[in-house]
């Protein structure tokens, strides 16, 4: 049984460069592990919304990136 993995992105951490070179990150992620889903939090406390929705969602593991 493989796991739902799901990760919520920072985009404005590390002076932005997370967001900047996020995609190129998901692209090796997968190559590694696999499938998984990601969302960009858009400001202050909107990681909690997100989290909450993927775990409504199924998710199995939360990934918390920048």
């Amino acid at each position: 049984m493989s796991s739902k993995i799901t990760f919520v992105v920072n985009p404005v951490s590390a002076n932005r460069t997370t967001g900047k070179e996020w995609s190129q990150i998901a692209v090796r992620l997968k190559s590694i592990i696999g499938d998984f889903t990601w969302e960009l939090t858009s400001g202050p406390d909107t990681a909690q919304d997100i989290v909450r929705k993927a775990l409504k969602a199924g998710t199995d593991i939360i990934v918390a990136v920048g």
